[in-house]
């Protein structure tokens, strides 16, 4: 659909409007959007982030030949830094370092390397990035709809806390005829779902996790329907965020990292500010109607069925149509959808639009799936959970999400690593990795956002029960860090036969008063664990329960403290888990048995020496030149000219791959059969006359010595 792509794409609208025509015209002396050519700011980077984009040019050039960078050159790529002087103030911080190739010698000194780069340069404004603007998307939704009835423009800017990435948000909104839709984008570039699926947003008592829910509750959505609303308007919505280097929780790259509740509810507010119309004037016709509803005499009716039994009978219908009847696999939100259209033919109750999908996707799908598999039949299959953490191996440089499918075809590296550490904040990842903690214990660390989810239980069970590793958790010293390891280490309503030892690293109460350090004082609303609360000592207690305060609304309030791991300094967090470590007896390091070792050093040993003569006969005959003069001399025995027709018969064959996948696929299958003698006669020859006549200066130099 041609505003699809047109809609994010700023500009003067093109006139008149059509299909073919949908891209907007630009004036060349206005800068609309920040370029991928652009210079990226050392700002938009943290230690992480900063490390990957240094590996990756040291990589460029150890494996593909491309050139080592000096430092001064690297530096006067970013914003702010072209400059001479600025470049010479940063490079004169690290004297020693020439070129890029120097920190994989020096790994730490690139934190000192960002820190500088970043002190002499400024901060960009969120201006740098450019907007689409309200005009653009108003004549856009005109364009495509037809007059509006009526439309509205917010532009929210902020910064991530996790990242220190600034970003930008445009929510625009239009009220139209009829065939409205939910458009979404990511620095200018349309994406297929929402972006911020996975980000809970809050306004005036009403929240929902995403924006397509976030807009069904406040009765604005062009998508889900309106409840009860007899009269619902129509509306065409567009969510546009722009930030730099946007990190994605998918291979879709869709779903993006870093935004937590507290974006949820400043982004929440300023769309509640622009959909707060809807929700007023349906909130309004729906109480009306309830009203008129109550007035009418009616008979006795039958009990309304409950959620659960009518979820149970259109679950596998659900399921069926989301799967192609199981072909493919179904993430567990759309199912919900599937399910949640279904119910209004077996009862009037809906689920709650602020917390549906967590009752259907924690409760409901579990105990049913549970139930099937207790009667005797199969839970439905290929049912998925988004995923909302990652394993880091240690030494393989590997990272892997962890949602239901990655864990289901995970398999442990042999021999790499003996130990699990499950890090209740992602935030801490990056300290680790500096201090090789991974590296040094051979120890794997495994993150979430917050709570485990059943994929990192199961994860970690499969580890510690079938590969034999230790498992360790690290946490707040709060009562929902105690809650983790808790759950990790017992049965819960949906893993009612998990069980596993779980060495806790910490932070405990008793750790951190040992420390001296203070704790925080907050009032708490939320309820604490019943089962958590036999676990926990009476100073545990103290801290996590706390002193009553009194009602607040509806709920208790209390005076609770918590110690969290960001209030250590990076210092102290390594030295607590190695202290702890050491307090634990823990071996650091893996070294296989006798037998596999042999086996093992064996290989190696043998790959080792593959390289060493590879090497040497790479020298003795100039490989690199007789790969060229082959290349050149067998390139018309190919026939190149006809690599078109090759790759799309390819494509006829397996469409799922690239072209580069199916040219190569198509070389190999003319090579055995066709052309496999004459490249090797070629080569046999080529190195017969190398050697040989090397041999022939030998044995002439030998006779002349005589």
């Amino acid at each position: 659909m041609s505003i699809l792509w047109s809609l994010f794409t700023p500009g003067e609208s093109p006139e008149p409007y059509s299909e073919d025509s949908y891209l907007p015209t630009r004036d060349p002396h206005k800068r609309f959007k920040y370029l991928p050519t652009d210079p990226t700011s050392p700002h938009w980077y943290d230690a992480e982030a900063f490390a990957r984009l240094v590996y990756s040019h040291i990589g460029h050039h150890r494996h593909e030949g491309g050139a080592d960078l000096r430092l001064r050159d690297f530096v006067r790529q970013f914003k702010g830094l072209s400059a001479t002087k600025k470049a010479k103030a940063i490079c004169d911080a690290l004297p020693h370092a020439g070129t890029l190739s120097w920190f994989e010698e020096y790994p730490r000194d690139l934190d000192l390397l960002l820190a500088s780069m970043q002190a002499n340069s400024e901060t960009p404004s969120h201006n740098t990035f450019g907007t689409v603007g309200k005009d653009h998307f108003r004549q856009r939704f005109e364009d495509y709809y037809g007059g509006l009835y009526r439309f509205d423009y917010k532009k929210h800017t902020g910064t991530l806390p996790c990242t220190g990435m600034p970003y930008v948000v445009e929510f625009a909104i239009a009220e139209v005829d009829s065939g409205g839709e939910l458009f979404t984008a990511v620095n200018y570039s349309p994406t297929f779902d929402d972006p911020l699926e996975n980000v809970r947003f809050f306004a005036e008592g009403l929240s929902g996790e995403g924006i397509g829910s976030f807009l069904e509750g406040g009765f604005a959505s062009p998508e889900f329907g309106h409840y009860d609303d007899p009269d619902p308007p129509s509306t065409a919505v567009a969510m546009h965020i722009i930030t730099p280097a946007p990190l994605f929780l998918d291979q879709g790259k869709t779903r993006l990292e870093g935004f937590t509740a507290a974006e949820g509810r400043e982004i929440g507010g300023a769309i509640f500010s622009k959909i707060e119309p809807y929700f007023r004037e349906s909130k309004r016709r729906v109480k009306s109607q309830r009203s008129r509803e109550r007035s009418q005499q009616r008979g006795p009716s039958d009990k309304e069925m409950n959620l659960k039994d009518a979820t149970a009978l259109v679950l596998e219908e659900a399921w069926r149509h989301t799967t192609g009847n199981g072909e493919l696999p179904v993430g567990a939100r759309r199912l919900f959808y599937a399910v949640r259209s279904r119910i209004p033919e077996h009862t009037a109750k809906r689920f709650n639009p602020e917390n549906g999908y967590k009752y259907f996707s924690q409760d409901l799908l579990p105990s049913l799936q549970r139930e099937r598999l207790e009667a005797g039949g199969e839970p439905l299959a290929g049912v998925y959970y988004d995923p909302r953490g990652k394993i880091h191996e240690a030494h393989t440089g590997k990272s892997m999400d962890l949602g239901t499918r990655d864990v289901d075809s995970y398999n442990f590296p042999p021999y790499t690593f003996s130990k699990l550490l499950y890090v209740e904040k992602r935030g801490q990842v990056p300290l680790l990795q500096a201090a090789k903690i991974a590296e040094r214990y051979d120890m794997a660390l495994v993150t979430e956002a917050g709570f485990s989810t059943v994929a990192a239980r199961t994860l970690l069970s499969s580890g510690a029960e079938q590969e034999k590793y230790d498992v360790f958790c690290l946490h707040d010293a709060d009562y929902p860090g105690y809650n983790i390891l808790r759950t990790l280490r017992e049965a819960t309503a949906r893993m009612p036969e998990h069980s596993m030892q779980v060495h806790d690293i910490g932070l405990t109460v008793e750790q951190v008063e040992a420390m001296g350090k203070p704790p925080e004082t907050y009032t708490r609303t939320s309820q604490i664990p019943k089962a958590l609360l036999p676990q926990l000592s009476e100073r545990e207690k103290e801290w996590f329960v706390g002193e009553y305060l009194g009602k607040k609304g509806n709920k208790d309030t209390y005076a609770s403290k918590r110690f969290e791991l960001d209030d250590l300094t990076a210092p102290e967090v390594i030295a607590h888990i190695e202290g702890r470590l050491e307090e634990l007896g823990v071996e650091q390091k893996v070294i296989p048995p006798e037998e596999p070792l042999k086996e093992m050093g064996a290989k190696l040993f043998c790959a080792k020496v593959d390289d060493w003569v590879d090497e040497i006969v790479a020298e003795m005959i100039n490989t690199g030149e007789l790969k060229k003069n082959v290349a050149e001399d067998s390139m018309e025995r190919f026939k190149l000219q006809g690599a078109r027709a090759w790759i799309e018969t390819e494509f006829g064959r397996d469409d799922s791959k690239s072209w580069r996948a199916a040219f190569k696929a198509t070389l190999q299958r003319a090579y055995a059969p066709k052309h496999k003698s004459a490249l090797e006669e070629h080569v046999r020859e080529y190195a017969r006359e190398v050697l040989l006549g090397e041999d022939r200066q030998g044995d002439e130099e030998q006779e002349s010595g005589e």
